[in-house]
């Protein structure tokens, strides 16, 4: 649990942190699945673009893909800058 606590923190240290999208994988048995923000009741990721749940925006393609890859590339500069 403090693992995905740590990866979320680190996703939204930075706004160009959100780019990456950490996975924390529990082994239950013989099959794994990847811990949920929502099973420790932390926020949901949002969306680059409007700060909306990006799962609601993923799935109705409410954005172009224009438009998420030109967030991208001003999420990227800013690291550079930052570096």
């Amino acid at each position: 649990m403090a693992v995905k606590e740590g990866t979320v923190a680190f996703e939204e240290t930075t706004p160009y942190n959100r780019l990456f999208d950490l996975d924390v994988l529990i082994k239950e048995g013989e099959t794994a699945h990847s811990l949920s923000r929502g099973e420790l009741n932390l926020p949901v990721r949002t969306c680059l673009i409007c700060g909306r749940p990006a799962k609601e925006c993923g799935r109705s393609r409410r954005h172009t893909v224009a438009g998420l890859q030109e967030r991208v590339a001003v999420l990227i500069k800013q690291a550079i800058q930052a570096t």
